[in-house]
């Protein structure tokens, strides 16, 4: 699942959280160049604007706030390709299900093989890659 407020709200007792972020100049590089804008510098500096206030607004907010739980696994992707990132996180997942010290929710155990298969298809419709 993805979204501001999964590990501190919506499944708040989740056995892996994962805090994907990057650097606004990142997400705004990113942003700009999705929307087909491009990258001149004061187009990602438009666009880092309004990150910085999406995030200031998410992050003060009375309900749900965006924030990075203590027990979540921070993953900055600022210089990590969509590859990179995906075998990181999968790389967390796997540490976190592997851990025979931890008591792992059977729903976990169960699933993970069904959230490997979602994240790949995900990676799949979304950016046109293969996640094996």
């Amino acid at each position: 699942m993805e979204g501001r407020d999964i590990g501190s709200v919506v499944l708040p007792m989740a056995r892996c959280k994962i805090f994907l972020t990057a650097s606004v100049e990142e997400r705004a590089r990113r942003r700009a160049k999705q929307a087909g804008r491009g990258t001149p510098t004061d187009v990602i500096s438009e666009v880092a604007a309004e990150l910085r206030e999406r995030d200031r607004l998410d992050s003060t907010r009375q309900h749900s706030p965006l924030r990075l739980m203590p027990d979540a696994h921070l993953v900055d992707n600022s210089r990590l390709d969509l590859d990179q990132t995906v075998a990181r996180v999968l790389e967390i997942a796997r540490a976190v299900t592997m851990d025979p010290s931890a008591s792992v929710p059977r729903f976990w155990m169960r699933h993970y093989e069904f959230a490997h298969h979602q994240i790949a298809k995900m990676m799949r419709r979304s950016f046109h890659i293969e996640v094996h």
